[in-house]
């Protein structure tokens, strides 16, 4: 889906994939490989200052959830609230629309199932040769991989645990709708108000 802005439905919240700059330098990135912190974003669109129809007594939701920490210690699931659009924040890149979740579904479910998931493990350590942070073959005996190494695995990051992990949990348990799904729903349960209205 494009990052344009999708059309408020009552009842459900705006779900985006959201990317911010990484405040750290990282030797695995190049400017051809350059990578984000990734999380999954969710917006209460009725809460949205820029809406007409918006209830300013109450704080616009703006949630996050990903994974917090580094390689190097093992990375754990988060929920965050960011108290702000998240284009305001600092390190804000991008972000793309996934759908749509229902409000009564969030957080307590988004939690349930996210918080089951594995999160990065403990992936890198100290190497005192280079003086930086490498990726290690073995930590207890600590051995590296050395540059080039084919049999390097590639590191899961927040990255792959959104994307790989999290998008795909939310959207089996139909906590990810998109925009086909959430009309095909909302028309059977229409459809089904007018048969119990009829006595049908």
């Amino acid at each position: 889906m494009s990052s344009s802005e999708p059309i408020p439905i009552p009842g459900y919240y705006f779900v985006w994939h959201a990317r911010f700059n990484l405040d750290y330098d990282d030797e695995d990135v190049t400017p051809e490989t350059a990578r984000y912190h990734h999380g999954i974003y969710i917006e209460d669109p009725y809460h949205d200052r820029r809406n007409p129809d918006a209830d300013a007594r109450k704080p616009k939701l703006t949630i996050i959830h990903d994974v917090t920490g580094s390689l190097a210690s093992g990375m754990e699931y988060a929920m965050r609230d960011l108290r702000k659009p998240v284009e305001e924040c600092r390190s804000f890149s991008s972000k793309t629309f996934l759908g749509y979740t229902p409000a009564e579904s969030h957080p307590r479910a988004w939690c349930s199932i996210l918080g089951k998931l594995p999160a990065p493990h403990k992936q890198k350590a100290f190497n005192f040769w280079h003086m930086q942070y490498e990726q290690f073959k073995t930590l207890k005996p600590l051995r590296f991989y050395k540059r080039g190494d084919k049999s390097r695995p590639p590191l899961f990051r927040c990255a792959e645990w959104t994307e790989q992990l999290a998008i795909p949990a939310l959207r089996r348990r139909g906590l990810i709708l998109d925009e086909e799904e959430l009309y095909l729903l909302l028309s059977g349960v229409q459809l089904r108000q007018q048969r119990r209205a009829s006595g049908g």
